[in-house]
């Protein structure tokens, strides 16, 4: 499974993750830096990825999967 870790966590944490062979990505590198939640609710709904995020308002949103 994908992590994918919010803009709010650093990119260092992206590349040590991939370095112990996790399939790793952030907001950043996927040009969705700013981007509105709905937006980002919608990229998690249609992946199948583990989402990390110091956002609370996330649990307002319907992410389905």
């Amino acid at each position: 499974m994908r992590i994918l870790l919010d803009e709010n966590f650093p990119l260092a944490l992206v590349r040590r993750l991939q370095a112990e062979g996790r399939e790793a990505d952030h907001i950043i590198l996927l040009g969705l830096r700013g981007a509105a939640d709905s937006r980002i609710a919608d990229l998690l709904n249609s992946e199948d990825v583990l989402f990390l995020t110091h956002d609370r308002e996330f649990f307002d949103l319907s992410v389905t999967r």
